[in-house]
Parts: structure tokens; sequence; C-alpha cells
């Protein structure tokens, strides 16, 4: 979930770092609050936990005084009720988010208050089983309120604090030494849950950055993919990813034009694709990729496609051998592949037989000799000045793209 500030709905976090940055807070505060509004049984299990308390301790209290408790506790239950279901129809902007974190704060805040009105039974009796189901009501709505509440920390605290410290304070000031006591381990069963509660806060946070950074980084590649393949189809280049062993293959959406194939219809195995290779050039082409899994060296050349309609589109084709740590071919035959589509250049098979030729006569192609697109390979450097003779007075009859 990524909450971009308004009226800048295409900055970038390279373009704009500050004003992204605002705009993750924001939405991480949106992510809290969503949290802490999901469930409706909590307010339930208060107002369950309120009659039961109302109920226990009502011969305690006047009559008037237990009732006008109950019914302002429901009161502020229902209006909690009701915000929690007007939230999940209001906008998501960042001004919203936050005047609504200010409403749950204030409504955790007045039923901390209301709870912390049951502490005055210390001040009304000296029983002990009324005094210590006080106490473990109040802890069991500080636990229940870390569970529900800690996602968003300005709940938890308006929640917790206004609930049990007026409590404490008034039982670490009474003369009885068994209630100070009580107070004394309020407090320490207080802070440790809201520190359990500040770690799972922590979490919290962590876990949705994590999430928003994930979802940047997809974001960012699905950009760089879509400039790569643009790129490609610009410079008519396509590109595989190939697995030499179990034959299968990943490649760009330009390598699938290239070949003629539209993926959106069907994708075809590793050996389809390989069988567009034109049936005099397959052969060599097959060869060269053997050899360089022995050898783990990559190669170049040239063939030519036969497209579905019989028609012939020339490429040039570069391929590489994913190498270990130790420089050696990997075991499991990972080999990556470019194709360029040459057909503007080579628009005729007479290209194909002069290659033939120049191979023949220990040319490869690569970079210039005397001027030519060829190099000589594997001959001294006598027969390659001869051979480079032969080539220069043949040149007219054999025709270069």
């Amino acid at each position: 979930m990524l909450l971009r500030v308004a009226n800048m709905p295409h900055n970038r976090i390279d373009d704009h770092p500050d004003v992204e940055l605002q705009g993750l807070e924001f939405a991480l505060i949106s992510e809290q609050i969503r949290n802490i509004t999901q469930n409706r049984l909590d307010l339930l299990g208060n107002e369950v936990n309120a009659c039961i308390v109302s109920a226990v301790l009502w011969r305690l209290y006047p009559e008037w005084l237990a009732l006008s408790w109950l019914g302002l506790f429901s009161v502020v239950i229902l209006a909690r009720f009701v915000l929690r279901r007007h939230y999940q129809h209001v906008a998501t902007d960042p001004e919203t988010m936050l005047r609504w974190g200010r409403v749950f704060t204030v409504n955790a805040f007045a039923t901390g208050c209301l709870w912390s009105l049951t502490g005055s039974v210390v001040l009304v009796t000296t029983e002990p089983l009324y005094i210590l189901f006080t106490l473990f009501v109040l802890g069991g709505m500080m636990a229940g309120c870390i569970v529900r509440n800690s996602a968003y920390m300005p709940v938890l605290y308006a929640f917790t604090l206004p609930a049990v410290l007026p409590v404490i304070a008034v039982l670490l000031t009474r003369h009885n030494s068994i209630q100070i006591w009580m107070g004394v381990l309020l407090a320490v069963f207080t802070a440790v849950l809201l520190n359990a509660g500040y770690g799972f806060n922590r979490s919290v946070i962590e876990n949705f950055r994590l999430r928003s950074n994930q979802g940047l980084l997809v974001e960012k590649l699905r950009e760089s993919e879509a400039v790569m393949a643009k790129a490609q189809e610009i410079a008519h280049v396509g590109s595989w990813d190939i697995d030499l062993i179990d034959k299968t293959y990943r490649c760009s959406l330009e390598a699938y034009r290239i070949f003629g194939v539209d993926p959106t219809k069907s994708k075809p195995s590793y050996l389809e694709m390989v069988a567009r290779i034109h049936p005099d050039d397959r052969e060599m082409v097959n060869r060269k990729m053997q050899e360089m899994i022995v050898s783990g060296i990559g190669y170049g050349t040239e063939h030519r496609l036969v497209m579905d309609d019989g028609a012939i589109r020339y490429v040039h084709e570069q391929a590489r051998v994913e190498h270990g740590p130790d420089g050696r071919a990997t075991e499991d035959g990972g080999g990556g592949v470019t194709c360029r589509d040459i057909g503007s250049r080579c628009q005729s098979e007479d290209y194909f037989v002069e290659s033939a030729v120049l191979r023949d006569m220990g040319y490869t192609a690569g970079d210039d000799c005397g001027g030519d697109r060829w190099r000589c390979a594997g001959k001294s450097s006598g027969e390659n000045q001869g051979q480079g003779e032969i080539f220069r007075a043949g040149r007219t009859s054999l025709r270069k793209c």
C-alpha cells in the first residue's frame, strides 16, 4: 500500500525523496489505523465486561451512579462502533487519516477514563475480593488493548494510561501494605504490557516498510522492463535466458517478435523456437551451442529464421554461457543469447553464400580485417595475407550486405 501525496501522483522516490517519505509515513498511519479498526469484537467485549462489573459491584455504589456509569459506557462504545463503520467509507488522503487517528485516540481515552472509575472500589471497600476482581478486570482490559491496539501507539497509550494510572496512584497512597503491593504489581504488569505493545508496534512498522520497499522495487523493476522492451523494440534486438540442459527458456517480447511468435496467443517450447531456424543453418547453430556448453566460451553467428508464411528473416546471434566464481562454466548449463534482426542489412542469400566461403577460407565474423567485416582466424600471417588478396580479388563476384 503506497499512498502518494495529493496533486503529485507521478512523483518518483529518486526525484522527490522528502515528498515520497511523507507519503510513506501517511500510508503507515493509514495501515496502523486499519489494523485497529478491522475487528469490532473488542467493542463488544468492552460492553460485556462493563455489564459484568456493574453487576458485581452493584451493592457498593448508589443505584443511580452505577446505572449512569453503565449508560455512559454504552454510549461511548456505541459511538466508537458507529465511527468505525463510517471510517470504512472515508477517503484515504493524508489529512483525513491524521484526523481519524486523533478521533480514535480520543475515543480510546474516553473508554480508558471510564474504566479507571472502577478503581474507586479501593475507596469504598476494604474487602480484598472486590479489589482483586477490579484489578483482574483492568489487567484483562489492558492485555486486550495490547493485542488489538498496539499497531497504533497513540490509541494504546490513550486507553492504558488513564485506565490504570489513577488506580495505581490510589493503591500506592493507601496505608494498607497489601494494597500498596497490589499497586506495585499493577505498575509492573502495566510496564510489561506496554513494552510488549511497543515491540509489537515495531514489528508492524517494520513489516509495513518491508512491503512498501518491495512495492517500490517491483514498480522500478516494471519500469526498467518497460524501458528495456522499448529499447529492444527500437534496436530490433531480443534477448534469451536459456537452460541449455533442460531446454527451457525465457525471452523478451522483441525476441518473440523477431522469431515471429505472438506470446499472448501461445508460448512455444524451446525446441519449437529452435525449429524456426532455417534447416540449412540449424545444424551450424546447434553445433556452436554444443561447443559453447563444452568449452564455456560464447559465440557469435548469423543465420536465418523461417516465418509462418515462409518468409525468411536474417538475424545475428550472440551467445554466452554462465560462469561460476572459479571462471568455469556452471553445471546447470545456463546461457544468455541476444538476437538482432539484420534483415534491413542482409536482403539476399548472397550474404550467406559469402559467409560460407569466407569460413572455409579461415575467416570469422568480427573485427575489421583490411577494411572488411571479417577477420583472419587460425592462419599464419602469410596465409592470412594471401587469402586476403584472394578475398579482395574475388569480392566483385561476392556481393556483400
